[in-house]
């Protein structure tokens, strides 16, 4: 590891590892299995975090939440299911944390 330190105070380091994946899923799954840590998007984790089976670390040094911007087309000819689910993105984000347990919606 490398620690290089701004005027700021701000740290930055630089971390290797052993494990390398192109797949969210197959970090979560690392992880569960006792791999070491790993950054995913909370509504990745969210549910196992929810169950005890991951657990959040660094929370002081999480970045800021990053827009997300969602893009259709709208007509005459949308599909109900699609008109649907962006109805629901809508809905669902336009709270602070969406995926908290808080804001979970009844099953």
């Amino acid at each position: 590891m490398a620690l290089q330190e701004s005027a700021k105070s701000e740290r930055k380091i630089r971390i290797t590892g052993r494990l390398w994946v192109n797949s969210l899923d197959a970090l979560v799954s690392a992880a569960k299995g006792g791999a070491g840590i790993v950054r995913v998007p909370s509504w990745q984790v969210e549910p196992d975090i929810a169950a005890g089976r991951l657990q959040r670390i660094l929370v002081d040094f999480e970045p800021p939440p990053t827009a997300l911007n969602l893009l259709f087309q709208p007509s005459r000819l949308a599909s109900a299911k699609a008109r649907a689910f962006v109805d629901y993105l809508v809905e669902r984000w336009r709270i602070a944390d969406p995926f908290s347990a808080q804001a979970s919606p009844a099953q």
